[in-house]
């Protein structure tokens, strides 16, 4: 019982104020099912490591679920708590992902810009 505790399996996903603003965008999409996402990605540490899509430095990277046009970023703190700071359609995100150093960035803004984070939990 201890080794589950010590090495969980499912991530608790916690979504920033930031990234709220960006759902919301998303949710107005057709193609495109943030919520779903990210519960499959909190499950799933193979698919996550499968969607990383460009680091952007301190341990904060990008994900792309496949062929659709969100990204997410994300970093993964604690071993089981999953970030995500930001959501944006492609266009947003060309952008952003083109600014060094973004990583170091998002964490000396966490407080100011991004924090309180929400824990998003999921009922079936």
């Amino acid at each position: 019982m201890l080794e589950v505790l010590q090495q969980p399996s499912d991530l608790t996903i916690f979504i920033s104020q930031e990234a709220m603003k960006g759902l919301s965008k998303l949710r107005e999409r057709a193609d495109v099912d943030p919520i779903r996402y990210l519960t499959r990605i909190g499950k799933d540490r193979v698919k996550l490591n499968e969607d990383l899509h460009g680091n952007a430095g301190e341990g904060v990277s990008w994900l792309k679920p496949g062929n659709t046009t969100d990204r997410y970023l994300v970093s993964v703190e604690d071993e089981w708590k999953l970030l995500i700071w930001e959501m944006h359609e492609h266009e947003e995100y060309d952008q952003r992902s083109k600014l060094s150093n973004l990583g170091k960035t998002v964490k000396a803004q966490r407080k100011q810009k991004y924090a309180p984070f929400f824990r998003m939990d999921i009922v079936d």
